[in-house]
This record gives C-alpha cells, structure tokens and sequence, in this order.
C-alpha cells in the first residue's frame, strides 16, 4: 500500500479508502517472571492480548479513532501464598485536530 508501512507488532492492517485504516494485533507469551515473585499489590501477570482499531479521516485538520484491547484473565500465586487475578478489556475513542 502506498504510504503506509505495517508495523512488526501488527497481525494485519487494511486501508479501505485514503480516508480510513483498521488493524489487529495478538500476543500470546508467556509470564518471563516466575510466579513466586508476582506483587499483588501490581499483578502485571497478562500472557496474551487481542486488539482491535480503526480510524477515520474527517479532513485534512482532524480525525476519529477507536481501539479496543481485550485479555484474557491470568491467575498467579505468589510466594506468599496469595492468588491473584488479572484481565479485563480497554476502550478508547479519539478526536484529533491538527494546527
């Protein structure tokens, strides 16, 4: 595509016209910190992630932009006996206007 560059972290990205894109991205990793040091306090604990986005053109001056951001929930037990659960999903919309 003429312009655009597909970034390393992107599964894919479609331009439908000059005025829109839409893109997916996946992870699947693993926790690279063993369980026993997880905080509960802050359980960074997510293996995987699934994203969604698209973005429309308005003008020259301003655009729309939506994200979604969905992972699965991870349970860790840390060294201290205590288990924790993480995941959850974001969203986002963005207006953008440029000087």
């Amino acid at each position: 595509m003429p312009g655009s560059s597909l970034k390393p972290w992107m599964c894919g990205k479609s331009e439908a016209s000059s005025f829109s894109s839409a893109a997916t991205a996946a992870n699947v990793a693993n926790n690279p910190i063993p369980d026993k040091y997880m905080n509960p306090l802050f359980p960074a604990i997510a293996k995987s992630h699934v994203t969604l986005g698209a973005g429309y053109v308005i003008s020259k001056a301003s655009s729309v932009d939506f994200s979604y951001v969905y992972v699965p929930k991870t349970t860790a037990t840390g060294g201290s006996g205590v288990s924790v659960d993480f995941g959850g999903y974001s969203m986002q919309a963005m207006y953008s206007y440029r000087f």
